[in-house]
């Protein structure tokens, strides 16, 4: 039988010490499954939209200065 992340830990109670956890020193935490998924953050944010759309944003702006 294949057991999930989920199945052996309470999400909520591992929600709650991960948004403690953020608000004590400001850093959120994600925790994935083995396909990348998210299973519990310490943040509603889209963190990896937010990073991937700044990356993309500086390749861009690279891109334009590097084209004149």
């Amino acid at each position: 039988m294949e057991r999930r992340f989920s199945d052996l830990v309470d999400i909520p109670d591992i929600q709650e010490i991960l948004v403690s956890f953020q608000a004590a020193n400001g850093i959120v935490i994600r925790i994935l499954d083995v396909d990348g998924r998210s299973i519990v953050s310490s943040s509603t944010e889209n963190l990896f939209e937010e990073i991937h759309q700044f990356i993309q944003n500086g390749q861009q702006a690279g891109e334009q200065i590097l084209s004149h």
